[in-house]
Formats: structure tokens, sequence, C-alpha cells
């Protein structure tokens, strides 16, 4: 099971409905849903009949299940408190889990709109805790020490070995001749356009492209039109985003993201400052079936037909006895039985969580599974 964060009560439904097309069973949760029908999904995600729960901010708080393998921000979170809070609710078990954040710059401008809209006194908290949620997206640090740091903490180690930037650390190359392109490019759109442009037509004009905009605003005839043919638009956006982090351009959020020049980057234009930047993340193909679960990191060692049997019938006792899945075994005791297939009782009671209740209650009916389904 898992959780995925979105947030507007739109992305949710859109995000569950997305999933639910692809196969996977998906619920949406937010305010906007009646007491009841906000009671009905939770209790289907607690008894494991909606796999992933779509959620705003409101899902989460109280909710006793432990087998949360994954918890998802499709959206930026609202604070570092907030981020730390949701991401804890994954791996509660005590097996590995995974978080994962979906993040883009243009993602930080829509959080900005949506700052401008509140009352002035709540705008600077408001900005500060955004300025947080930046400086964490864009840290090259273990995020692990880093999230502690930010809670008064000490985490022991330089690296613990879990989070992307310890797994797949970034370098940084000199990127000074397409910033400076990205750059000029800006200001001459700027310069001819003058209320100013969102950065995806700077790209279109880097690239050469052939829009409706560039033709109307004659923008091919600027001098930077095609200088960037020999990079794709991925580059050139992935450089724009790390232009925008070093602070040398700036995004508008109260003008449809115009993008301008910061001092520094007119500075950085004009000196032909070197700049370097941070290697995008290489894009990962997933080629999974539709229903397959994803593979849980470090505990490849057991069955996993069997532990999908082993579910299957725990999921039948749970219903039997109107009680939560987990309370008949957690995720860890099944597949602690799948890996080590026991075949007796006494085995079957030497794995952690079997006790002599749950042995005398439901221990024929697993061991006879595990004969049916063990290889």
């Amino acid at each position: 099971a898992g959780i995925v964060y979105a947030g507007s009560r739109a992305n949710t439904e859109k995000l569950a409905d997305a999933l639910s097309a692809a196969g996977v069973p998906a619920l949406a949760y937010h305010a906007g849903l009646d007491a009841a029908t906000r009671a009905q999904r939770q209790e289907a995600f607690i008894r494991d009949d909606a796999r992933v729960m779509c959620a705003t901010i409101a899902f989460g708080m109280g909710i006793d299940k432990s087998n949360v393998r994954f918890v998802v921000h499709w959206d930026v979170p609202r604070s570092l408190e907030g981020y730390y809070q949701e991401t804890g609710r994954a791996g509660r078990d005590g097996l590995p889990a995974e978080c994962a954040w979906f993040f883009a710059y243009g993602d930080i401008a829509r959080v900005e709109r949506f700052i401008a809209e509140k009352p002035e006194g709540e705008q600077a908290a408001a900005r500060e805790q955004l300025e947080r949620i930046k400086r964490y997206a864009y840290s090259n640090d273990c995020r692990r020490r880093e999230l502690l740091a930010y809670f008064g903490e000490t985490y022991p180690h330089e690296h613990c070995g879990g989070c992307d930037n310890c797994l797949q650390p970034r370098a940084s190359f000199d990127a000074t001749v397409d910033a400076q392109k990205l750059l000029s490019c800006v200001y001459r759109v700027r310069e001819a356009h003058g209320y100013g442009v969102g950065i995806t037509h700077v790209i279109d004009v880097l690239l050469g492209a052939k829009t409706e905009k560039i033709e109307r605003w004659f923008h091919e005839r600027l001098s930077t039109y095609g200088i960037g043919k020999d990079r794709d638009r991925r580059t050139w956006r992935h450089l724009a985003d790390e232009l925008l982090r070093l602070g040398l351009i700036a995004q508008d959020p109260e003008r449809h993201n115009v993008v301008s020049l910061t001092e520094a980057g007119k500075r950085a234009l004009v000196q032909r400052t070197p700049i370097e930047v941070r290697q995008a993340v290489a894009p990962v193909a997933v080629r999974r079936g539709r229903s397959a679960p994803a593979p849980v990191p470090g505990d490849e060692d057991y069955d996993r037909d069997l532990f999908a049997a082993l579910r299957m019938l725990r999921r039948e006792i749970a219903a039997e006895r109107d009680v939560p899945p987990y309370v008949v075994f957690s995720d860890a005791v099944l597949r602690a039985m799948a890996r080590d297939v026991p075949r007796t009782p006494a085995q079957l009671r030497a794995i952690s969580g079997v006790g002599e209740k749950k042995l005398a209650d439901f221990g024929a009916r697993f061991l006879a599974t595990i004969a049916e389904n063990a290889g």
C-alpha cells in the first residue's frame, strides 16, 4: 500500500483516476468529501481494498497502518515539518519503504502564486517555509542528515546510503557557454517583447522552433534564434532550472511566470562569469506489469508467489473477523513466512510475531496455504 500526497483536491482526483485506469486500485481523499465518504475510503485503505490513497495533507493523522510501502509527494510539501511527518508514515512495520518527491522549479512558482493570494499578514511566514523547502530540494547533501539537522538532531554518519544524493551523487560541470546562450536569449527576448515571456518560449527561440508566438512576435529575427539547436529541450529545461536555483534568472509568479535576468544574471552575462551546474538526473524507464508490486530494496530473499497467497488468506480472515488485515499478521510476519517456509506449528511459532493465540487461531490455515503454494 502507499500514499500519494497532492497539493489540491483536483490533483488527488486526477491521480486516483489515472492510477485506477492503469489497473492500480486507488482512491482520492480530501476535505471536500463528506464525512461518510472519507470514513469509507479510510476504511478501504486500512483493509487493503484500496492499494493507493491519493490525498491532501488532511489524510494520515491517526491512521494505524504499518505496511505503507511508499509515500509519494506529487506536489511541493507545505513545509519541512509536514514533509517529515508525511514521509514518516511509510515503513512503520520496520520493513524497507520508499519515499519519492516529483519536483520541478515550476512547482515553486505555483506555490508562490498561492502565497501571493494569502492575507498579507500570513505571506512572510509562508515564504520562509517555501525557502526552506527550496533549499532542501536543491541540496546536494545527505537528505537524512539535513532533515534531522533542521529539527536539531545529529545524524552520526556522513551518508545515510538511502537518499538520492547518497545513492546517486551528482557531479557539477562547466556550463558557461550554454549558460551564456540562455542568459543572452532571456535578455534578447525580454528586450524585444517588453512584457516578457515564460521559459518555454525562451527555449523555443534557442531551439529555432517555428511556433505561432515566435512568428507573431518576429522572434526568428533575434540573434539568439536557433543558437541552441545542438542541445535538446530537456537539456535546456534542466539548465534553466539550474540558473533559477543559482539565482541568475527569476520567474514572476504574479505575471504568469515571465522570466528575467536577476542582477547577478546580468553581471554573469556581461562579465562572462564561469558557471557550474549539476548534472541532470538520468530518466528511468519503468517496465513492469500493471499489477506487479515494486520490489522492496534489500528484501529479495522470499517467495513472492507464496507471499501473495498468504496476503490473500490474511485478507479472507480479516474480512471474516471484521478487522484490518494487519491485526491478523503484519506484512513483516508474512514475509518471514514466505522466506522461512515453516512446515510445522513449531516452526511457524518460531517466527517473530506469531504468538500462541495467533498460532491457535490461524496457524493451521496458514500452514495449509504454505503447503499448497511453497515451491
